[in-house]
């Protein structure tokens, strides 16, 4: 069975959304500082294939003291919940009720650039301490800190120096006293979280893309452009074992559940979902060289470049260059079978528009479906909910909508304690 190249052959759930003024906050607050008597923001509706919604609400003082925000003609409703939440209803579009989340806290990480023709701030991974209220964050030209997230902190940033390139990934230790970076520069390093750099692995020849922690950090695993996924002895500071996929890795996803790892018939301890960027190569991952299992490709049925994936449980979310964004069952991946795939089955495609897909989380939760929170080449970042139904096909509803972004890519999200953390393009931290 041959599956059509022709992405209008696709079936495709286009979905809405919702853009408003990103600077919304700021004028409630000039309003009820007595700074302007009122001011107008813009609310904006969009779906693919349908005409775009613009309207505007005023934001004026409000006789019972504070402020209110009114609608200033029929295309757009809203309401403010809270100082940071709004709903939004535009009714030519079906979108009632839509929640509007503005950020609850913004961190500029100090950043001072060698000249004025050096580029600004472009954060590319955050990873939260799993124990303290602490956040490392990773960008270009060998950028890497560790901030605090206590609002108003008066506590130094912790720089992480040695990277010379890109650093790409970035992850503390289960214990949260250490760090994990990578970077474009070929290097691999270990930090304390005082910043001292006690290792420094080398072995790929291209960008580190991708690492992983097995355990409490004794072992890791690193992807890299250069075609090779790598096993690393930490105290040793020496490469295990090296898998050759012969393609470039641009992500790496780790499964070691065992129960999913039992579905693909396998022996190894782990399994490795790879972006090669034309599909998903799944390599068997064994630290005993007595078991060596083959991988194997299976090709995008969508024909764009692969951008982004991110897997839980049973679910694997690709993120595409044209906008798209597949959600499989990990059972399309057991074999290299594309029979098993069958149109509308087991699969679903969802469009929100065509900025590319730059960033994907996936995490199962409590109501029998998963939160996907998604960021883009021109921000927008959302979260959308998946329901499986009648157990081969894919219910979407969106939930929220991450406001005050400018159009700059989302790269990286991070879940904790309180609340979602992403960053990207415009070189800040906001949390939601």
């Amino acid at each position: 069975m041959s599956i059509s190249n022709n992405i209008e052959e696709l079936k495709i759930e286009n979905l809405s959304y919702v853009d408003i003024q990103h600077d919304t906050l700021n004028v409630f607050d000039d309003v009820e500082q007595g700074i302007i008597n009122s001011e107008d923001i813009w609310i904006s509706g969009y779906k693919f294939g349908e005409t775009s919604i613009h309207g505007k609400a005023k934001i004026k003082l409000s006789e019972r003291g504070g402020s209110e925000i009114i609608p200033r003609d029929n295309n757009v409703e809203i309401e403010r919940i809270n100082k940071t939440q709004f709903k939004v209803s535009i009714p030519k579009l079906l979108i009632q009720n839509r929640t509007i989340k503005f950020p609850k806290q913004i961190i500029y990480p100090p950043y001072k650039k060698s000249s004025n023709l050096d580029a600004p701030l472009h954060i590319n991974s955050i990873s939260l301490n799993p124990n303290t209220p602490h956040i490392v964050i990773g960008g270009q030209d060998g950028y890497c800190t560790i901030l605090s997230t206590t609002l108003n902190s008066s506590e130094k940033q912790v720089q992480l120096k040695g990277h010379v390139g890109d650093v790409l990934d970035v992850k503390w230790f289960p214990s949260g006293e250490v760090i994990l970076t990578c970077s474009s520069d070929l290097s691999i390093r270990i930090y304390g979280k005082e910043g001292i750099n006690p290792r420094t692995l080398k072995g790929h020849t291209k960008t580190i893309t991708s690492t992983y922690i097995i355990g409490i950090g004794k072992e890791i695993i690193t992807s890299s452009k250069d075609g090779n996924i790598k096993l690393w002895d930490i105290s040793k500071g020496k490469e295990i074992k090296n898998w050759l996929i012969g393609k470039s890795i641009e992500q790496m996803i780790i499964i070691d559940n065992s129960s999913i790892i039992n579905k693909f018939n396998l022996k190894s301890e782990r399994i490795g979902l790879l972006n090669v960027q034309n599909g998903i190569w799944i390599q068997p991952l064994n630290n005993n060289n007595n078991i060596d299992e083959k991988g194997w490709f299976i090709e995008n049925e969508i024909k764009s470049k692969l951008i982004s994936i991110s897997y839980d449980e049973n679910l694997l979310v690709k993120g595409y260059m044209n906008g798209l964004i597949e959600i499989i069952k990990l059972d399309n991946l057991i074999n290299n079978d594309i029979n098993i795939i069958e149109k509308g089955k087991r699969n679903k495609i969802i469009k929100r528009n065509e900025s590319s897909i730059y960033s994907l989380n996936l995490k199962k939760n409590n109501n029998e479906g998963y939160n996907l929170y998604i960021g883009t080449l021109s921000g927008l970042p959302a979260l959308i909910f998946i329901k499986e139904i009648n157990n081969d096909e894919f219910e979407i509803e969106i939930k929220e909508e991450l406001a005050s972004w400018n159009s700059e890519c989302i790269e990286t999200f991070d879940i904790g304690k309180e609340g979602i953390w992403c960053s990207g393009g415009e070189g800040v931290l906001k949390r939601y």
